[in-house]
């Protein structure tokens, strides 16, 4: 193609491109305006902060008296109280995004009155005053269609036009409609001081560093789901109705002059205390009068809201035994002293607990996080007494207790310590103190094994405690065919080498296979222990002449790190027989790896015959 044809194409094609965009504009200016024709109103819903309503429940005026960019809405009449910022911008939004619709000539045959516009009914006055703006829209009769109504506003009421229902019903309010319900002025998650005062008992509690304290009428730890529900009721609640009071507030009347509750409540971006009195129950309504303090108003809250503030103090106190250790994950230290002994255990940053006094004995880290969680799971199911009795601490064993717990988080900076008194057994009962405080609790039952172990019975318990690096040999013996096979393994230069009985050299043996049985071995986990010469009436009856295996592992100097004689099973256990004549119970189901593992190793060496 020649230069001049380029060129040429170029030029066409920018005078289309020109042609398109130009076009493309003009449609949407066309758009654009035809859009801002059809609004009904053109005051920018954000600028709006006036409003003037007339409708057949009478005339509001009300002002929007913002706090920066927040609405503050007011309503100055027919009472001057303040107005539901929600409901009154959603309003404005409607009035905002309505559209005309079949515009009609007012100058012509047909006049307002025609449309129900010469005195209308329904009309609002919008003011925006950083516009300048104030528009008038009324609305009249209803129009031909389904849902649509006649409508005209200020600005040119040589004209009338359709509205859609929606429009007409955003200001057919009442005064309940446009004005503020809110009961307390108390965002659940602000407040940090809560004072309730009914029945004669004051309850009063802070929230600190997240967690609530009662001071009143016990100093306790709060119960934090609690409150929760009580400030989230409050919050969320709305009133039911008003009562016009205007110069004629009764106080008695309602039961507002001695009120049956008083809540007052404080917290993160609130100016002041906010208190609520309630009173009396609305005669045959399951409604109650009240009245925030400093606003002379009556009003109705529901009987949800009401229940809500009855519900005995004691229930406001923390359900958990402990509360500033609350969590397992959060455990670092356990102290424990029974008549089992007093040791303490202690997590390191990797997650693995140590006994403190026997660092030397290896613990079980699943058993330790599983105590952990006992402990942090202990529930309170009543209180017993603010106000113990010496007869009271003696019946409840408090003189000679069964266990102390205490416990710190991982940083150290969280400690408790809490005594529990006795285990009663029989009716499933545990009564506890927490240090520093006389309160006697009922906890829900635990068992005693699961919170109050022995130190043995967190120990590892592992049959072969080695390091997996350490094993260079293998001896195994195993019944096949109702004969014993002996198995030679051996690492020689990193790599395992084995043979069956006497058959030959020894020839290479799969790595996997060798790994995977002294990984298992390495993991196995007996049940109980018993010391040579144990009496032991589960010994005695152990088949412990019937052995299925036998199995030595040695480190590279051929000293053994395991040398067992393992049975046959017996009740879904087997015991694994050392050579010093300690004795081992193993649970079946636990050796069931092991076992395969046995199969596996002794499969890769067929007999010579097989070959």
């Amino acid at each position: 193609m020649s230069f001049k044809k380029t060129i040429l194409l170029a030029a066409i094609f920018a005078i289309f491109a020109g042609a398109y965009y130009w076009e493309s504009s003009r449609v949407k200016q066309k758009e654009a305006k035809e859009d801002l024709d059809a609004q009904v109103l053109k005051a920018d819903a954000k600028s709006v902060d006036k409003l003037t309503i007339e409708n057949a429940n009478g005339l509001f005026e009300l002002v929007n008296a913002k706090d920066g960019d927040k609405d503050n809405w007011r309503i100055l009449k027919p009472v001057e109280t303040k107005g539901d910022d929600t409901a009154i911008s959603n309003m404005i939004a409607i009035l905002a995004g309505a559209r005309k619709s079949n515009v009609f000539d007012l100058t012509g045959e047909l006049k307002a009155a025609d449309y129900g516009l010469e005195k209308p009914e329904l009309s609002v006055k919008i003011e925006a005053s950083s516009e300048g703006a104030m528009e008038t829209f009324s609305v009249g009769d209803k129009g031909p269609g389904y849902s649509d109504y006649y409508g005209r506003v200020s600005s040119d009421e040589t004209k009338a036009f359709l509205v859609g229902a929606h429009v007409k019903s955003s200001i057919e309010k009442t005064l309940f409609d446009l004005r503020d319900k809110t009961i307390l002025s108390s965002p659940a998650d602000k407040v940090s001081t809560v004072t309730l005062t009914q029945g004669g008992v004051t309850l009063h509690a802070e929230k600190k560093d997240g967690k609530w304290e009662i001071a009143k009428p016990v100093a306790d730890f709060g119960n934090s789901e609690k409150f929760g529900e009580l400030l989230r009721k409050v919050d969320g609640g709305k009133a039911a109705d008003f009562i016009d009071t205007t110069g004629t507030l009764n106080l008695a009347q309602y039961g507002l002059d001695d009120p049956q509750i008083e809540m007052t409540v404080w917290g993160e971006g609130m100016d002041e205390a906010q208190t609520l009195f309630v009173g009396d129950q609305q005669p045959e309504e399951e409604r109650y009068y009240a009245m925030r303090k400093g606003l002379e108003q009556v009003f109705m809250i529901p009987k949800d809201v009401h229940d809500a503030l009855v519900v005995d103090a004691a229930e406001y106190r923390s359900k958990d035994l402990f509360n500033q250790v609350a969590s397992s994950f959060d455990v670092g230290r356990i102290g424990l002293k029974s008549d089992k002994g007093e040791f303490t255990l202690v997590k390191d940053d990797q997650g693995g607990w140590a006994i403190e006094e026997e660092p030397g004995i290896p613990v079980d880290d699943a058993k330790a996080d599983d105590l952990a969680a006992a402990l942090t799971d202990l529930r309170i199911a009543r209180i017993v007494t603010d106000s113990p009795t010496t007869s009271d601490t003696l019946d409840m064993g408090f003189n000679r207790p069964a266990l102390v717990v205490e416990l710190a988080d991982e940083k150290g900076k969280a400690r408790e310590k809490a005594v529990i008194g006795r285990f009663d057994e029989e009716n499933r009962v545990l009564y506890a103190q927490r240090e520093g405080a006389p309160t006697i609790l009922e906890l829900e039952w635990a068992e005693r094994n699961a919170i109050a172990p022995a130190m043995d019975d967190l120990a590892q318990r592992l049959l072969a405690p080695i390091q997996t690096t350490d094993v260079q040999a293998i001896d195994l013996e195993t019944m096949e065919d109702g004969e014993a096979v002996p198995y030679r393994f051996e690492k020689a230069d990193g790599r395992w080498k084995a043979r069956r009985g006497d058959e030959g050299e020894m020839k290479s043996a799969p790595e996997i296979e060798v790994a995977s049985f002294v990984n298992t071995v390495s993991e196995l986990r007996y049940k109980e222990k018993y010391e040579p010469g144990s009496d032991s009436a589960e010994l005695m009856l152990a088949p412990l002449d019937d052995i299925e295996t036998t199995m030595t592992l040695r480190n590279k100097d051929g000293q053994p790190l395991l040398d067992v004689s393992v049975t046959t099973a017996q009740f879904d256990l087997r015991f694994a027989r050392a050579r010093d004549g300690s004795c081992y119970s193993i649970e079946s189901g636990n050796y069931q790896k092991l076992s395969d593992a046995i199969k596996t190793l002794a499969g890769v060496l067929p007999k010579e015959e097989d070959k």
